[in-house]
């Protein structure tokens, strides 16, 4: 996406801590889909197929980018 501004439009990024942080199981991800037009179709089409994160998803996550860092390195 960060070829160019018509790339970035046209792209949807999906990220997990889960292999990278060793948190496997957590049914945690973001999608990062910067065209709002875009983003809505994604939206609807996952509109009752794709659960949300729960709480211990969110926090997992949230700590493993927040504060993993130094465990990352190890």
């Amino acid at each position: 996406a960060s070829l160019s501004p018509e790339i970035a439009r046209q792209t949807i990024t999906l990220m997990a801590p889960s292999k990278t942080y060793n948190i496997a199981g957590i049914h945690a991800s973001v999608g990062i889909i910067t065209d709002p037009d875009l983003r809505d179709q994604f939206k609807t089409a996952g509109a009752g197929l794709v659960p949300h994160m729960g709480v211990l998803g969110y926090t997992s996550m949230l700590s493993a980018y927040r504060d993993g860092d130094e465990w990352l390195e190890q």
